[in-house]
């Protein structure tokens, strides 16, 4: 049914009062969520379940140093020691973990008014994960995971860039992790393994600084799998309420699925990327997750 000229004005009136007017008060950031991940891995699926009931207030990458101002400075998958005290970093992400960031790109998703809580979706802060974890340990950590094959055929057929370039030109990271790997960064040849050798340092980095630190890991295939268990598992331990409405919301998908053909399915939605990859490419997945230490999270 077509909405008349008034209805869609109405609309459009609601959805900017949703975005710019709420009232977020409660600064504390322990009231906060962090959801992070790399990209085509969940992150904002996680994110809309973790928020099913609408009732707390949604922060889409305001890492971002493109769309977000208060991070321009930030590389664009920024590393940080856990132990690096620079204010040009720690107040810019106290004021984004806080609630305190207003921005139009971080709250374009945001549909609550009357916020109990923040739930913060990020594909840029793996490189940083125990820097947070060390400067603000009363943040809720999740982090989630999916196959590096799914995400890698996922970003290649929206034509995304690996801007793997960009994330081995920090010094630091090099010295304290790529060192031993830049011949096989350097042996990586096409945009999938590209996205591949990307998975494996992102994850990589941040399993290793988050050692002794409070996280919850979330595979994708478990939540595609048994989502209410896995679920339900996660709300526990989050100290958020059992929602019983994630029935609706696992079956709705994400602001960025992009794609009409994303809806719930399964076992099936598993194995889709499968059928699109060639098998030399799985192979050649593989070697690169051996050479990095990561084949064990995804052994078949």
């Amino acid at each position: 049914m077509k909405l008349s000229k008034g209805a869609v004005h109405l609309s459009r009136i609601g959805s900017w009062l949703l975005q710019h007017a709420y009232v977020d008060c409660d600064h504390r950031i322990s009231n906060s969520v962090l959801v992070s991940g790399v990209g085509r891995s969940g992150t904002t699926w996680l994110c809309n379940m973790i928020n099913a009931e609408n009732k707390m207030r949604v922060l889409f990458e305001p890492f971002r140093p493109d769309k977000v101002p208060l991070v321009g400075h930030f590389a664009w998958r920024q590393y940080l020691r856990p132990e690096e005290t620079a204010r040009e970093y720690l107040d810019p992400a106290r004021r984004i973990l806080s609630g305190k960031l207003r921005n139009p790109w971080v709250d374009r998703y945001n549909r609550c008014l009357f916020p109990h809580g923040r739930v913060i979706k990020d594909i840029r802060t793996n490189l940083m994960l125990g820097w947070i974890a060390n400067h603000f340990p009363e943040l809720r950590m999740v982090v989630i995971m999916r196959h590096p094959c799914a995400v890698a055929e996922s970003k290649l057929r929206l034509g995304w860039d690996s801007k793997l370039d960009l994330m081995i030109e920090q010094e630091q990271l090099k010295k304290d992790y790529l060192g031993p790997y830049m011949h096989a960064i350097a042996g990586v040849s096409g945009l999938f393994e590209e996205h591949v050798c990307n998975w494996c340092i992102e994850y990589a980095v941040a399993f290793h600084q988050l050692k002794g630190f409070h996280y919850h890991l979330v595979r994708y295939e478990d939540l595609c799998a048994s989502p209410i268990k896995a679920m339900a598992g996660l709300y526990a331990k989050l100290g958020l309420n059992d929602n019983r409405q994630l029935i609706e919301q696992v079956h709705r998908p994400s602001a960025t699925a992009f794609t009409k053909n994303t809806i719930f399915r399964g076992a099936e939605r598993l194995n889709d990327w499968r059928t699109r990859i060639d098998p030399v490419q799985v192979k050649r997945a593989r070697e690169i997750m051996r050479l990095f230490g990561m084949e064990s999270y995804y052994p078949d």
